[in-house]
């Protein structure tokens, strides 16, 4: 492999192309026209158009992102997440192409795309399912969305990287996710990851993937179904294995086998990550669009931050309006959560409204402090009216002038796996 394109935009691109750059692989960006001057265009090694704003005519494009891995030579693809991530028929044609992809192959992503072909090939292994799931399914009580991260090679061996917890959700969408989780022991994590690698063993998986579960009151969980992609959270587990996941699903494209067992793998610290979206709390969690005016990140021990936005950027109407995923990594959760707060004091966000009070209403609610919370925690908790005033005309000059004021040097702290691996 020497060039891969990222079929994807923004933090995702940025993120892959990182990678592939320290693996010395060349990278190739695609972008529609809204995109011209964003940064995973500037970053990769090449850059193609392939269409107009709207995704169903750029991003969503097959034929335009064909067309772009033959005129730069790329020999892979990455697809990211969304898009055309879990599109069966796009990853035959990349691959009829002659092109390395670099993802599951696409009968798992018909089977696992299905809910119906995904429980019964989970079933065939033994996967736990919701009882009742052949016709009325019981109700699960206070649910927790747990999903477990599975590696696959192309030799049949299969892996496990333990759980993440993802249970605070708006509407279905994930918006906090930390990992280990605060509720499983080690009997119930080695439990949930056995029946991970089953749902992968049940439809030939090769790749990253996550099988994701429900969690309820008793301590019984059940699958609900398998994401046959990198998925959006997958820092936190980077940050407590120290594995580099892009590098990886990158290594498994090339043939490579696994190089650890189960057993040499092993959780260090805690993590937890908050998606950062221009949204509009106040008005329905609307997207809000304009220019960054002001774009800081924050620094410090253990923070990382994944984005794919800059300083005088304009935020599109055209695409999701996460503009970042910011991670807090400690040696415990409750350091990981302090941090992560810190962490949102310090980052600047001005030109578009976003969920970073949002954020700071889940870190420091009891139930999310204490890790006795389900998958209603935001819908029960939650009103715009609990989120402390956003500060306005000279308030908000000073809070800036608060933020560049230079900050005393923090002790050593002994840093993530992941930094530490990844020169980070």
């Amino acid at each position: 492999m020497k060039k891969l394109l990222v079929a994807n935009r923004g933090e995702i691109a940025l993120r892959i192309m990182r990678t592939a750059r320290q693996m010395g692989i060349a990278t190739v960006a695609v972008y529609s026209e809204a995109d011209a001057d964003a940064p995973h265009v500037h970053f990769a090694d090449e850059a193609y158009l392939v269409g107009p704003a709207p995704s169903n005519q750029s991003y969503l494009n097959v034929a335009a992102v064909v067309a772009a891995c033959k005129a730069s030579g790329a020999d892979a693809v990455h697809p990211g997440y969304g898009f055309l991530s879990e599109n069966a028929d796009f990853a035959e044609r990349i691959q009829r192409e002659g092109i390395i992809w670099v993802g599951p192959p696409a009968s798992a992503i018909r089977v696992m795309g299905d809910k119906l072909s995904a429980k019964a090939a989970a079933a065939q292994f033994d996967v736990p399912l919701v009882p009742g799931s052949d016709g009325a399914e019981k109700f699960v009580t206070s649910p927790r969305h747990i999903e477990i991260q599975v590696l696959s090679d192309q030799h049949g061996t299969h892996l496990h990287l333990f759980e993440r917890e993802c249970s605070v959700q708006r509407r279905h969408q994930k918006v906090v996710e930390e990992a280990p989780s605060a509720i499983l022991c080690p009997e119930l994590r080695a439990q949930m990851g056995d029946a991970a690698v089953k749902a992968a063993q049940s439809c030939g998986y090769v790749g990253a993937g996550t099988v994701e579960f429900i969690f309820d009151a008793s301590g019984a969980f059940y699958f609900l179904e398998m994401n046959t992609r990198l998925q959006v959270e997958h820092p936190v587990t980077e940050e407590v294995t120290g594995l580099d996941l892009v590098a990886e699903q990158i290594r498994i494209a090339r043939g490579e086998k696994l190089p650890y067992r189960q057993e040499d793998l092993k959780l260090n610290g805690h993590a937890i990550e908050l998606r950062v979206y221009a949204e509009d709390v106040a008005n329905n969690f609307a997207p809000d669009t304009g220019v960054l005016e002001v774009y800081r990140r924050p620094t410090g021990a253990g923070i990382r931050v994944d984005d794919g936005v800059r300083e005088g950027q304009e935020v599109s109407v055209y695409y999701d309006p996460m503009l970042a995923k910011l991670i807090a990594w400690g040696p415990d959760r409750e350091t990981a959560r302090q941090r992560l707060l810190a962490a949102i004091d310090r980052y600047a966000v001005v030109g578009v409204k976003n969920t970073l009070r949002f954020g700071r209403f889940i870190l420091e609610h009891p139930d999310f402090v204490s890790g006795h919370f389900d998958t209603g925690f935001v819908a029960k908790n939650f009103t715009p009216e609990a989120l402390e005033p956003r500060p306005q005309g000279a308030e908000w000059a000073a809070a800036l002038a608060e933020y560049y004021r230079p900050q005393p040097a923090a002790p050593p702290v002994a840093p993530s796996l992941w930094k530490t691996r990844h020169g980070l």
